[in-house]
């Protein structure tokens, strides 16, 4: 009797283990479309990320990506808790014919003032540096706005890209660098002055060294040795992976690490081409942002998202392989927002919707059958897109919550944070009478989130998007998030911009 009874409580607790176990694979196999996945990490197409902790307060600086060749705006993400970002637009005075900043990186230099760089390649490949008193700028130039790394620092003619630099043991600037590095031999390092970020030696590291290295190194200290992180392959195909080599020294012999490449896409190519990364060392725990292509990917590969996942060493000289994820990290402090997203898979309808038809191509092999969905503006997955079905305008997306609530606060999140959206929110109890929450058809100011103020009970929203800043833009949400208590947000805001709208492609005629 008591070995039956044993038996049974065995049976149990292994059932109980069982479905442990389910439980924890369920989560980690969310898929990319599924409600509330924590990758992407940001709203938006962005790239080459560089993560900073000042204060309290996360920095995410990054390349705009999806518009002319990654030419977006300059900008920064800004977070207290990692999961709600704030996009703001900085003012940089760029040198005469640039358009573009390519993979930047911050440090605060020892002086307390924030060193900004970027890279360009319209006048040759060369990293500009700026300072400012804040992280989010305005920054004004150093060096009279000359190149702080010319091209052909290292090694003659070597694109001088992808820069991340640290502070040495010995108080100097190292800044590393290179892109197409298989090509010139090897990756590009300089050392800086501190004081006037002038050039005193330079040199590269062997590709021999790093193995298949081709951009964006990233440099890490693990107690006494270094750790050099880079990617590999074509950043627009499949083939782009995250690689690293150690050191017991800055300056090499590097040696090639176990589990290589550490990271890399999936076998069901929803998590693709993943790399140029940086590293969050956040209580002893180490986290990995990348950017990865958007689902479905676009075709150029030129449409990134940014990823954050764990990362783990194995010891001083050995990093674990990473399980890229659609779960992502998490919060890594307190909830910034306590309150519930009424929206949150609200039922949803539109005035259309795009469906995606593609036969196979190098950016996707599988061709492509995709919708953007209405219900994808209320599912808070920063990687699904409601898109209308045309560049004509207005569109219209309405939210059903289900029963009349009390409304304070919307959040709008648009496809492009840097550029800006004229629409109005109505709110209604019954679906037929509508009133005014908020009337931006007149905006000219970006943002993300777009943030309209109220107090107002209501049932039904709906958001009638009646212009866009470029011609040809269509009218497109990443999520709308509803609350009905406000609370503390940012203060800064984008400047009004001059410019358009744009033309409206066409008039889209809708139904009273």
């Amino acid at each position: 009797m008591n070995n039956k009874k044993k038996m049974k409580k065995q049976q149990i607790l292994f059932l109980l283990i069982g479905l442990i176990l389910i439980s924890c694979s369920n989560k980690q196999e969310m898929n990319f479309n599924s409600p509330g996945t924590g990758n992407p990490l940001l709203p938006g197409y962005f790239a080459d990320p560089t993560v900073k902790k000042f204060g309290d307060t996360y920095y995410i600086y990054a390349t705009t990506d999806g518009i002319k060749l990654a030419s977006g705006e300059p900008q920064v993400w800004i977070s207290k808790d990692f999961v709600n970002w704030y996009n703001y637009e900085m003012d940089i005075e760029l040198p005469e014919g640039l358009t573009n900043c390519w993979a930047p990186d911050v440090m605060k230099g020892a002086d307390g003032k924030y060193y900004y760089f970027m890279g360009n390649c319209q006048f040759g490949c060369n990293i500009y540096g700026y300072v400012s008193d804040s992280p989010m700028g305005p920054w004004e130039p150093v060096n009279d706005g000359e190149p702080v790394i010319p091209v052909g620092t290292g090694k003659e003619h070597l694109p001088a890209l992808d820069a991340q630099f640290i502070e040495t043991d010995e108080g100097k600037i190292s800044a590393w660098f290179g892109t197409w590095c298989t090509s010139f031999g090897g990756l590009g390092w300089a050392e800086l002055n501190p004081l006037n970020l002038k050039i005193e030696k330079e040199g590269i590291i062997p590709v021999e060294q790093l193995p298949d290295v081709f951009e964006a190194a990233y440099p890490i200290k693990r107690n006494d040795r270094w750790i050099m992180m880079y990617s590999s392959g074509d950043c627009r195909l499949d083939s782009y992976a995250v690689h690293y080599a150690w050191a017991d020294s800055l300056y090499g012999p590097y040696h090639y690490g176990e589990n290589n490449p550490i990271l890399a896409g999936s076998e069901d190519g929803k998590i693709d081409s993943p790399g140029h990364n940086s590293i969050l060392e956040e209580n002893g725990d180490y986290f990995i942002l990348y950017h990865r292509h958007d689902n479905p990917h676009s075709s150029g590969g030129e449409f990134r998202q940014i990823c954050a996942d764990p990362l783990i060493f194995g010891n001083d000289t050995t990093i674990e392989r990473i399980i890229p994820t659609h779960n992502g990290i998490g919060y890594l402090a307190e909830n910034s927002i306590s309150y519930r997203n009424l929206a949150y898979l609200s039922d949803v309808s539109a005035s259309s919707y795009y469906h995606l038809s593609s036969p196979p191509t190098r950016f996707e092999s599988e061709g492509i059958n995709h919708s953007y969905l209405p219900e994808f503006a209320t599912d808070d997955n920063n990687g699904t897109l409601w898109k209308a079905e045309d560049g004509r305008l207005p569109q219209i997306l309405t939210i059903d919550l289900g029963k009349k609530k009390n409304i304070k606060r919307i959040m709008t999140q648009f496809e492009y944070p840097t550029f800006y959206y004229q629409y109005k929110w109505e709110i209604s109890t019954d679906s037929l009478n509508w009133q005014i929450f908020s009337d931006r058809t007149s905006n000219r100011r970006s943002g993300s989130p777009m943030i309209d103020d109220n107090d107002c009970e209501a049932r039904y929203l709906r958001i009638t998007i009646t212009g866009t800043e470029k011609t040809g833009m269509f009218a497109a949400i990443w999520n709308v998030k509803v609350y009905d208590e406000l609370f503390e947000v940012p203060q800064f805001s984008n400047k009004e911009v001059i410019e358009g709208p744009g033309s409206v492609v066409g008039q889209r005629r809708l139904l009273a």
